[in-house]
């Protein structure tokens, strides 16, 4: 236990902010796991592809169809219909692609 030296009233704040510290930072890891919970009991009514595809833009990020394609040897079309199927189900947005407009840019949803 690391020791502390000082006036006893600030042995009492130091306390209270370091629970308050604590407090905070096991909120967040709840926050967290119970967000996880709700996309996992989501992605379970999903094809694999779909999960796949989810999987993909959560390791990686914001990415393009082709991208996508390219990381998990999916057809396009299963792709597209992966990520239709994950846009319906508010897991994913669509971003529009400055370098190239016919093309859109994908990620998880916040």
């Amino acid at each position: 236990m690391p020791s502390f030296h000082g006036a006893p009233g600030e042995q009492i704040l130091y306390n209270v902010n370091a629970v308050n510290y604590l407090v905070f930072v096991v909120n967040d890891a709840v926050a967290e796991l119970t967000n996880n919970e709700q996309r996992a009991r989501k992605l379970r009514d999903y094809p694999p592809s779909a999960k796949l595809v989810f999987r993909t833009l959560e390791r990686n990020g914001t990415m393009t169809i082709n991208d996508i394609e390219k990381q998990t040897y999916l057809p396009h079309r299963t792709v597209r219909y992966a990520i239709k199927r994950l846009k319906e189900g508010g897991m994913v947005t669509q971003l529009f692609y400055i370098k190239d407009a016919r093309q859109s840019l994908y990620r998880l949803a916040e």
